[in-house]
């Protein structure tokens, strides 16, 4: 999953609107254990000319985030995506963790959008937040909900 995510916010970051790029969740193997259609019949792809408008405001730079840690009194949260032992070891001052693990499911796919939201919202609230991974570079709760 965390590779479909990575792709899906490539996609969002190459202009790709929101309504028209997912991720199947469960990935394959859960498209197959539901009894989703499968072949392996080769496809000829139709060629066609592929534009895109790079979204830069999907990506945040360093200087966005030193602003915002020097604006933690607006509300910003910076949340640390790595996993819990990773964030031990050290991360960004005032960063808060919330482990992309935490998202899904033992079978792989997501946990339910109810449950996410408890989560997200126990740890950020309503906050602008920043995701921070440099492991899952590009994952946030944009793209989980």
């Amino acid at each position: 999953m965390v590779r479909s995510s990575r792709v899906a916010a490539t996609l969002r970051y190459a202009g790709h609107e929101a309504s028209k790029v997912g991720i199947l969740d469960g990935g394959f193997e859960g498209w197959v254990r539901a009894g989703g259609a499968v072949s392996d019949s080769p496809v000829t792809p139709t060629p066609s000319t592929y534009t895109s408008t790079v979204n830069e405001a999907f990506i945040v730079e360093r200087p966005y985030v030193h602003t915002s840690l020097n604006k933690l009194h607006d509300g910003i949260v910076l949340v640390d995506a790595r996993p819990s032992s990773a964030y031990a070891d050290g991360h960004i001052e005032s960063a808060v963790s919330l482990p992309m693990a935490h998202i899904w499911n033992e079978d792989g796919t997501f946990k339910p959008v109810p449950e996410l939201l408890e989560t997200f919202e126990s740890v950020v609230g309503d906050a602008p937040v920043s995701a921070n991974s440099q492991q899952h570079p590009g994952f946030s709760r944009r793209q989980v909900l």
